[in-house]
């Protein structure tokens, strides 16, 4: 193709989706984008591959006129939404309440947000304290550190307490003969709120490795909201930092510092990022969200107009009783117009498009036969408009007995 013909048919395809389209598919990729990455940190990634690979089947159903197949697939897609309601309806509560949570950000919507847990300072040191003493003496615990998203749907059990966090209170805590040890501490607003809390385990087990289940509850809380989790392994004495669904092994007390100066707020801002450093970042992942707004236009937007299309049909005949054969049939093909919403012809295939005539009381010679609708074979949901001619002459002739062999 050369460049005046793909300069033709790029302005071809902007006239068909307009500036209107554009601004729908630009904020359709936003969501899909936010979308992908959610899902992408948490257990819905593999519903989400799920249902594309039937929804892959069942586009191949619908290409190659595979009705049973499509038929059911369409039935179980609605029981698959309504299951998907259910068994996410966590996974989906906290999308939610991360949307609602950019209310609260700072004005302008900072990407760098202002400190959220007073006394950030003490609160620093004292944890950096306490952790690197229980992993020095292979203690395991488990501290997590809330965000702007509610852990309420996430955390079962637990003790509540809304005390003054200090080390003598954690170490106690966390002491092997303690009934709380195996627990998550959970500290919100410089207050440890909560502890033996019990967090959602991560299936992410290629990330996961070999380590233990502590650190599989703290990257499971990691990928279904904001929360800081420190992991003391009892095992290897390490401290293991995640969040966003990410694991970060700290090697020393000053790399814990650094994790919680960055969470509490209390280190310097990081530089200011331009708008196209955030464009060129994770490119692969916004293309396919572009992609896939992109298909969603076409199939929900613009397969929406009404749309007529002319097809030529054979004509073909069966059942002309016994003795009698096919001379032939004048004209051999018909025009046939549809029309219908513009996705409905998406699958259509020409190549299967036929009207089949049965004439078993056919007279011998030329007869005019009426081409309806019901002799036509055509995909559901297009209706027939037009056939033209609605008249075909079939020719018939008598039979010829077979020749016998010769002796």
């Amino acid at each position: 193709m050369d460049g005046s013909a793909l300069r033709s048919q790029l302005l071809e395809i902007a006239a068909v989706v307009g500036i209107r389209g554009a601004v729908d598919i630009a904020l359709m990729s936003v969501m899909v984008y936010a979308g992908l990455v959610w899902a992408r940190r948490s257990r819905v990634a593999n519903g989400i591959r799920g249902a594309l690979t039937l929804g892959a089947v069942y586009l191949g159903a619908r290409q190659f006129d595979l009705g049973m197949t499509a038929a059911v697939l369409e039935a179980f897609f609605v029981v698959l939404l309504v299951a998907a309601v259910v068994i996410y309806r966590d996974e989906l509560r906290a999308l939610v309440e991360r949307v609602a949570s950019l209310s609260r950000r700072a004005p302008g919507l900072s990407i760098h947000p202002p400190p959220r847990q007073s006394g950030s300072e003490p609160l620093r040191s004292m944890l950096t304290r306490t952790l690197v003493d229980l992993a020095e003496a292979h203690i395991g615990a488990l501290v997590v550190l809330q965000g702007r998203d509610s852990l309420d749907i996430h955390l079962q059990g637990g003790v509540t307490l809304d005390g003054e966090p200090s080390e003598p209170l954690i170490k106690s805590i966390f002491d092997p003969h303690s009934m709380g040890h195996d627990g998550a501490v959970i500290i919100d607003e410089g207050r440890l709120q909560r502890f033996a809390a019990h967090l959602p385990m991560s299936t992410n087990f290629e990330r996961l490795g070999h380590r233990g289940t502590r650190h599989a509850a703290g990257l499971g809380l990691s990928e279904q909201a904001d929360a800081l989790c420190l992991v003391v392994s009892e095992e290897r004495g390490e401290i293991t930092a995640m969040a966003g669904g990410e694991l970060e092994l700290l090697g020393d007390g000053e790399a814990l510092a650094a994790v919680l100066e960055r969470h509490l707020g209390t280190a310097e801002a990081p530089p200011h990022r331009s708008w196209w450093s955030y464009l060129r970042g994770n490119w692969w992942t916004k293309l396919t969200a572009v992609a896939i707004a992109g298909l969603l236009w076409v199939v929900l937007v613009h397969g929406a107009t009404p749309s007529q299309r002319s097809f030529s049909v054979p004509v073909e005949v069966a059942d002309l009783g016994t003795g009698k054969a096919l001379s032939k049939v004048v004209p051999g093909t018909v025009t046939v117009t549809f029309s219908g919403a513009r996705r409905d012809f998406y699958f259509v295939s020409p190549s299967r498009l036929r009207v089949m005539l049965s004439l078993p009381n056919a007279p011998l010679g030329t007869s005019s036969v009426a081409v309806s609708e019901a002799s036509l074979s055509h995909p559901q949901g297009l209706s027939v408009q037009r056939i033209l001619p609605n008249h075909v002459a079939v020719v018939v002739r008598r039979r010829l007995p077979p020749k016998s062999p010769k002796p």
